[in-house]
């Protein structure tokens, strides 16, 4: 079954959203932060476990630290 990441990615490279390739807001924040691996490790649990987020509290709170440690560096 192909994650989130994955689904985003195919979508951007085939060109099927109407938006021009400047990236939203939301994407320049996780590049900002270098967090978008544990963000997409998020979105890929959630969709594996029915957007249960009560199973994916480990990948949760790596993001949560990821997005922690680069606010505390700003």
């Amino acid at each position: 079954m192909a994650g989130a990441h994955d689904r985003i990615y195919n979508q951007k490279r085939s060109g099927d959203d109407d938006e021009d390739d400047e990236p939203d807001e939301a994407e320049q924040r996780l590049d900002e932060t270098g967090c978008k691996e544990e963000h997409f490790a998020v979105l890929d649990c959630m969709g594996d476990n029915h957007r249960d987020w009560r199973r994916c509290q480990d990948v949760v709170k790596a993001l949560k630290d990821c997005m922690t440690n680069h606010s505390k560096a700003a």
